[in-house]
């Protein structure tokens, strides 16, 4: 008998996925161009310095890349076999909850895993150059591993929880947020409530993990030596019983009886909302009548409300730490745009998981093909899904906008004379194109993603393709461009100014490069996609090539 068959049988697919080798490459190449970023502009003839740079900024990025491990690769993990129906096929057999939960949590982080594997030479790279002792990479190394396996462990507890592919990954990011930033929160509003509490809830901070990699480099282990080996110890345990309480629930969640159905917060919700059946007859036929492929879409009336209350929710915690701060600098520009990034990144992000979500899943379940056979075609499904995605995502993208018009006016009308103010101006406008240029070509590139990708990471492509690619572009170019406009260019030119416009002109090329594609797909390859007939045809193709 094989000891973990599902692990077993996991292992052997992912070997033959190319993302398993892709994505190493991948981390690799970003890895060593933080290094060469470095090297070129960085090197000021000390090797040693160097070195203390590089380690730091690029574990601070594997850091980042192990936190949200469980978001990109473990939350649907679970939750995807619920929403086909194989997970109760899973348990017909003998196998058992920690058979399964293992088999899903090997095969949705080995990609992870080998990414922070590709990583690890390259840190190991600063030791040579000098800087770092063995020990502080020997113990960043340990609370990489750490983080990486807890959050996987986070994303595939998250995924037991939900059904809906997009619930499941905000459960994700939600409980990783908390686990993250929970205890400084607390402890900074603690502070802020009770004056002098902060020395008496310090070792709060052991319970996140930031404490732990913080205190990992020399500096912090010579202070802390004992919190940081406790940091680590919760850090470490925390994922193991996390994935013992998934192992356990998994026997237990296949079956939904009608009992567990109407109870709970959402249903709650819906009778709040639609108290008498009229009232969800005249939301059903006001929303039919504006389409009703929009209605298929967005007939899930909490995903709507959910994003005016995320805003809403962001708008009071700023407010009240404000209040409860009772400094006068809160309201002052930076912490005013700091909100404003928040604003910006949550619709941007959100619009990356909604945009692929129906078109994905209508093609996994074969719905597409059925409504292929009604007169509605392509473009009346593609039509309907942007009108859904246009009321989840249009007004709250105005209300953040009026926001950004918000700090604009204050600061030119409490600042008149400041020279500055035409530069700030500009920023705001900047933000403002880009701000809805990225959600129209969310919008196009997530539904072409979402219906011709063939893994279950759409979104994360349109992330990268959409939102991460024009920084690391930026990463590059800007330095260089500074470097060489510092020694050849006239002084009279606004560097500032031409950075905002390069970024705007940026974003339009990079938006245009996927959304042109995506549209003219869309438009003329909507059905051998969704049915399937592309991938025929490139196969017939392929074997009258052979032949």
């Amino acid at each position: 008998m094989t000891l973990l068959p599902v692990v077993a049988r996991e292992l052997r697919v992912a070997s033959r996925r190319a993302s398993s080798y892709w994505g190493r490459a991948l981390a690799a190449l970003v890895a060593l161009s933080v290094f060469a970023w470095f090297f070129v502009f960085e090197n000021h003839g000390s090797s040693t310095r160097l070195g203390q740079s590089l380690f730091g900024v690029t574990a601070t990025l594997a850091y980042v890349f192990a936190a949200l491990a469980g978001v990109l690769f473990s939350a649907d993990s679970i939750s995807r076999e619920k929403r086909e129906g194989t997970l109760g096929l899973l348990f017909l057999t003998d196998l058992r909850g920690v058979d399964v939960a293992l088999g899903k949590l090997t095969a949705s982080s080995l990609a992870a895993v080998y990414g922070l594997l590709a990583v690890v030479p390259i840190l190991g790279i600063c030791l040579l150059l000098g800087g770092v002792s063995g020990a502080e990479y020997f113990r960043v190394i340990v609370v990489l591993g750490s983080v990486l396996l807890t959050s996987l462990a986070i994303g595939l507890f998250a995924s037991t929880q939900a059904q809906d592919s997009v619930r499941a990954v905000a459960l994700a990011f939600g409980l990783v947020a908390l686990w993250q930033f929970g205890a400084p929160i607390t402890l900074g509003l603690a502070e802020l409530m009770l004056r002098g509490a902060g020395d008496e809830l310090e070792p709060m901070l052991g319970l996140t993990p930031i404490f732990a990699f913080r205190n990992a480099f020399d500096d912090g282990y010579r202070r802390h030596p004992v919190r940081f080996l406790g940091s680590l110890a919760v850090c470490a345990l925390l994922g193991p019983l996390l994935a013992a309480f998934a192992s356990w629930r998994l026997p237990r969640i296949w079956q939904i009886g009608e009992s567990n159905v109407r109870r709970g917060f959402g249903p709650w919700l819906r009778r709040l909302r639609f108290p008498t059946a009229e009232s969800w007859q005249r939301y059903r036929s006001a929303v039919l009548a504006l389409h009703p492929v929009a209605w298929l879409s967005g007939r899930h009336w909490l995903r709507r409300w959910l994003v005016w209350a995320w805003l809403a929710g962001a708008g009071v915690v700023f407010v009240v730490l404000g209040l409860l701060s009772g400094n006068h600098n809160w309201w002052d520009l930076p912490p005013l745009m700091l909100l404003s990034l928040f604003l910006h990144a949550l619709l941007k992000f959100w619009a990356a998981l909604e945009a692929p979500r129906q078109f994905f899943a209508d093609r996994r379940s074969g719905a597409l093909e059925l409504l292929l056979t009604t007169p509605a075609d392509g473009l009346d499904l593609v039509r309907g899904n942007r009108l859904a995605l246009h009321r989840q995502f249009f007004w709250p993208a105005i209300a953040v906008a009026t926001y950004e018009v918000f700090i604009a006016l204050r600061q030119v009308l409490e600042h008149p004379n400041e020279g500055d103010n035409d530069l700030f101006l500009v920023f705001i406008s900047v933000r403002l194109a880009t701000l809805f240029l990225d959600l129209h070509a969310i919008t196009w590139l997530g539904m072409w993603t979402g219906l011709s990708a063939q893994g279950n990471r759409t979104s994360v492509f349109v992330v990268l393709k959409v939102l991460v690619l024009p920084w690391a572009v930026m990463f590059v170019v800007v330095p260089t461009v500074g470097t060489l406009f510092a020694r050849h260019s006239n002084s009279s030119l606004n560097w500032a100014m031409i950075t905002l416009l390069g970024w705007l002109a940026l974003t339009v090329v990079n938006n245009f490069i996927w959304l042109l594609p995506a549209k003219r797909g869309l438009r003329t390859r909507f059905r051998d996609v969704a049915t399937g007939q592309r991938a025929v045809r490139a196969k017939g193709d392929e074997m009258q090539a052979g032949a």
